[in-house]
């Protein structure tokens, strides 16, 4: 796990990049055609894309919303940052739901 200094729009924090989120960049990657692709749909440049993929640099919460939306949700916002419950509370709600959904066993 690398951890990392950042700034999230004008607020300062500290992240932790883990597998989980290099993973799910690798992956959006994979769905929209490459580094270079989803570099170009977000309006970054391609080092970037890479710095996200190696952990070095965290993914800003605006980018996180939009590769949720270009994957179709098959990469979500929740993979992508490690403080998604302070930005978007309304997807705790969600994996509470689904939580509650799922069939209780009896032991």
């Amino acid at each position: 796990m690398r951890q990392c200094l950042a700034f999230d729009e004008a607020m300062p924090y500290i992240c932790l990049m883990n597998s989980i989120q290099t993973t799910a960049v690798q992956k959006a990657c994979e769905l929209v055609g490459g580094k270079a692709a989803l570099a170009r749909k977000l309006g970054v440049q391609p080092p970037t894309v890479q710095q996200w993929v190696d952990g070095k640099r965290p993914i800003p919460a605006d980018k996180c919303t939009a590769i949720d939306l270009l994957t179709g949700g098959m990469v979500s916002r929740r993979e992508l940052h490690p403080r998604w419950r302070d930005i978007w509370p309304e997807l705790v709600c969600e994996v509470r739901s689904s939580a509650d959904a799922l069939p209780q066993v009896q032991i």
